[in-house]
């Protein structure tokens, strides 16, 4: 039997699919040449590519009146498409295309808002049995348009593809180069594999802004080998299109053995609320729990502010909405909340003991998947309950000492500890500046690895001594530059990837800002 085993090894080994992965704006077959379709279909077959991402396509409208990505596919071999329009165009349209030598399972187009910038945007999506890719083209915009296109495309692959247990591919022309902000934005769950190495214009190229990333929180990929691609035989590449074509050899690695969960905060009950008896909560509250059901985490935590105003006029129908929207995530899984500063104000012995028979706990302490997940009241600290503050202190501690062989520590509070800096102002949305180090300080020997909280309602993330500080924005109104939503973490046995992505939005709901 064991000298089997080598020769199965060997077998396995060299069934690991690899992907051939080619990424190019081909400037609607035009940009020097009448009709470069036979160029560019001469690439694609002198690579052998599997799979082209494809950006500049023209759609049967009055400057090529052709399918364009139709007509590459009769000529390339590669059978398999699915075009993504970006917008209209000139009586027709405009966008992104996937050409696949396998069969595609699934197909959609994602469209990204202009947000101010030159135009709207698509991502064009497609499933095989052993990838998913992705096509897009940011604006080409100076406004920071692009940036914000990079954020909702986070948001939804975020959404759609954490834990997914197939690699999870996107390529195309980000309109950035590798330092630019948009990049940056990506790089919060893309790793990138193809080479800095600049691709346009394509005749002396100055720019590196063509790419190709797998999703981190995904299945993994193995680079084999990147270029881009300047010479093939018989063809003038710097003809062919005004960029040059970006090229990758994959292969496919281990599954991530990982799981999620979520971090929300927040959900505040009757902020805000217009004076319409909490339907503007209710909406957001409810388009958070559609996604946490799709999702299927393992478990949620909410950190606090579960309602706006309790015991005052009115707030027994904001805890009826907040405990109705409770109840539609999914019973599988588990769900732990901890107080906010609405939910005990101020934090005394009265109001304490009021919470307590509402809720029934004001902290809680599990293991799950061999990692901690330890939940603590703020309010006796911010509110300088000393007493209350020394007992929950000693608890705290004792419930790390006893989760020290964990794999993960996870510590979740409402207030943050600190948002940026240690050494920030002290204000109503941070710890006391003379509690900090000693609870980072106690944080750090106990091996937490994320400190996560609310009450700014502002997403905000830190890295101290160590110790990641995820600040979430609200699951209901989101102050100044934030926007609602949550974070959803993704634990492997080797690191913690967070993402907050933004809830999609009922219609005629909008992030609300006030200051």
């Amino acid at each position: 039997m064991k000298k089997i085993l080598p020769i199965i090894a060997v077998l396995l080994i060299s069934c690991t699919p690899k992907i051939k992965v080619l990424t190019y704006n081909v400037g609607s077959f035009g940009k020097f040449q009448e009709n470069s379709i036979p160029d560019v279909a001469g690439i694609i077959k002198a690579l052998d590519a599997d799979v082209v991402s494809l950006n500049e396509l023209d759609s049967c409208n009055n400057r090529h009146n052709s399918f364009q990505l139709k007509e590459l596919s009769s000529v390339s071999g590669l059978s398999s498409l699915h075009f993504a329009s970006a917008f209209p165009f000139a009586g027709g349209a405009y966008g992104n295309g996937i050409l696949s030598k396998a069969d595609i399972i699934s197909s959609e187009t994602v469209n990204l808002d202009a947000h101010g910038g030159y135009e709207p945007r698509s991502i064009a999506v497609i499933e095989t049995k052993d990838y998913v890719l992705a096509s897009t083209h940011l604006d080409v915009s100076k406004t920071g348009a692009n940036v914000l296109q990079a954020r909702d495309l986070n948001d939804w692959f975020a959404l759609h593809y954490t834990g997914y247990d197939k690699p999870v591919l996107l390529c195309g022309d980000m309109n950035a180069t590798p330092e630019s902000p948009v990049i940056e934005e990506l790089s919060h769950i893309w790793e990138r594999v193809s080479p800095i190495e600049n691709t346009y214009p394509s005749e002396n190229a100055e720019k590196c802004i063509d790419y190709i990333f797998y999703l981190k929180t995904a299945r993994s990929v193995e680079l084999v080998k990147s270029k881009v691609v300047k010479e093939i035989n018989g063809i003038d590449v710097a003809k062919a299109s005004d960029h040059l074509p970006v090229y990758a050899e994959l292969k496919v690695g281990p599954r991530r053995k990982s799981f999620n969960f979520i971090s929300m905060t927040d959900t505040q009950v009757g902020f805000f609320d217009y004076n319409s008896g909490c339907m503007h909560s209710d909406s957001l509250f409810n388009a958070a729990t559609i996604e946490i059901n799709r999702i299927k985490p393992l478990l949620v935590v909410n950190t606090g502010d579960l309602i706006d105003a309790p015991w005052k006029e009115g707030w027994e129908l904001q805890d009826s909405i907040y405990r109705a929207n409770m109840a539609k995530i999914d019973p599988s899984i588990e769900v732990y909340e901890i107080p906010g500063n609405h939910d005990i104000p101020p934090f005394n012995e009265k109001n304490l003991q009021k919470y307590l028979e509402l809720r029934g706990y004001v902290r809680f302490s599990v293991v799950r998947n061999d990692c901690a997940f330890i939940g603590i009241d703020s309010n006796c600290v911010k509110d300088g309950a000393e007493e209350a503050e020394a007992e929950q202190w000693d608890w705290l501690v004792g419930q790390l000492e006893a989760a020290k062989k964990c794999k993960h520590r996870f510590v979740f509070m409402h207030c943050p500890i600190i948002r940026h800096e240690i050494d920030e102002a002290e204000d109503y949305f941070n710890f006391p500046k003379s509690k900090r180090t000693k609870y980072i300080d106690m944080l750090k020997e106990h091996g937490v690895e994320a400190v996560f909280s609310g009450h700014t309602h502002m997403d905000n993330y830190a890295v101290y001594d160590g110790i990641q500080f995820i600040n979430g924005g609200a699951i209901g109104n989101a102050l100044a530059r934030g926007y609602p939503g949550f974070w959803i973490v993704n634990v492997s046995d080797d690191d913690v990837i967070a993402e907050y992505v933004a809830t999609p939005l009922p219609e005629g709901i909008g992030p609300v800002s006030i200051w």
